[in-house]
């Protein structure tokens, strides 16, 4: 993947909607991991907008600009590999309230 791909062309819009087919995305956390001109990268937990209908992935604008700073950062540093892995895991996405 260039890294010219990662940026959102002038005037596209973001939406939760499929530009494919139209129907409604969800938000899941995935691992991205690809060579992004010449630095590969791997993301577990990335955000990501995802299509059940279509099985088609896109990335929001944070996510984007995320593997864009990472590349960034990288090649400053003369490296070509970027690892982000989450410091801990969640045990549960449903939050816990204890009542007192």
């Amino acid at each position: 993947m260039d890294i010219s791909e990662l940026f959102p062309k002038a005037g596209q819009i973001q939406r939760i909607y499929c530009d494919n087919c139209g129907g409604n995305l969800d938000l899941r956390f995935s691992v991205f991991h690809e060579e992004v001109t010449g630095v590969d990268i791997n993301i577990i937990g990335l955000p990501e907008l995802y299509c059940e209908q279509c099985n088609l992935s896109f990335l929001p604008e944070d996510s984007r600009l995320s593997v864009i700073y990472l590349h960034e950062q990288a090649t400053k540093h003369g490296s070509n590999v970027a690892n982000v892995t989450p410091v801990c895991q969640p045990q549960s996405i449903h939050p816990v309230y204890e009542l007192t």
